[in-house]
């Protein structure tokens, strides 16, 4: 019912949740409701949203009879079409709706999604690990309602970062979490979620010549985790943030 996915960065996961997203909606479009939340709107519009309707177009081109109809105005793809003479209105009940947690200088986390209801409702959460305290709150009216699922993902910071406490493991926490120096999956103590670690030290990449570019340039690569090592120091949290993809618990 609840993913967590940690990582590194440039481990797919905003796009992999940008593409489950759009498949799971195109299964049920008239039932199905995905609230996408993320920072501000211009940082939305670069990262998940920006990812969301590149692939909404690519799908649209080869299978026009997809359903969904872009509002730019709204941040939202919804299922609902104007009728020709307008007189109808159009409901952003079913669909994919984004809205920032940040306005200008204020954070309103997920505020504007209490109460919001649908048959198949859908949270999916990108950058994580910066929402304020109190970002997880939205889950207690959310979770047990007929067909709720949410998706969390983000580079984690500390084990008291937001994106953390989701994941925090259910066998003695992150106090007794033991690092594999791979990726990792686990139970969280936030709602039985199954968190997923995409660690940086085990990336595909690795499997080959790693004096060569990158076989996969979209993923990590040991260029990338060496430069900030040297630059920031192997124990630091931006090593663990950027290229583990695990909190640095010291």
């Amino acid at each position: 019912e609840i993913t967590v996915l940690l990582g590194c960065k440039d481990s797919g996961k905003t796009y992999g949740l940008s593409c489950f997203a759009l498949i799971d909606y195109w299964v049920f479009p008239h039932d199905t409701l995905w609230m996408i939340s993320s920072t501000e709107y211009r940082g939305c519009e670069m990262r998940i949203w920006g990812d969301i309707k590149k692939l909404f177009n690519r799908a649209k081109q080869k299978f026009s009879w997809l359903e969904g109809h872009p509002l730019e105005s709204m941040h939202a793809i919804t299922t609902e079409q104007i009728d020709d003479d307008r007189e109808m209105a159009r409901s952003l009940k079913t669909g994919l709706i984004l809205v920032p947690c940040k306005k200008g200088n204020q954070y309103v986390g997920l505020s504007a999604f209490q109460g919001v209801k649908a048959p198949r409702l859908r949270h999916g959460g990108d950058e994580v690990a910066a929402m304020n305290e109190g970002f997880l709150n939205a889950y207690a009216n959310w979770y047990g309602k007929r067909d709720f699922k949410g998706i969390m993902t983000g580079n984690p910071t500390d084990p008291e970062d937001q994106l953390c406490r989701a994941a925090e493991p259910v066998d003695g926490g992150w106090d007794n979490f033991i690092d594999t120096g791979k990726t990792q999956t686990w139970r969280s103590k936030f709602f039985n979620a199954f968190a997923i670690s995409f660690d940086g030290r085990d990336s595909p990449n690795d499997d080959f010549d790693t004096s060569k570019p990158p076989v996969f340039p979209f993923l990590i690569s040991k260029k990338g985790r060496d430069a900030v090592a040297a630059s920031f120091g192997e124990d630091s949290w931006q090593v663990y943030s950027q290229c583990i993809g695990k909190p640095n618990k010291s």
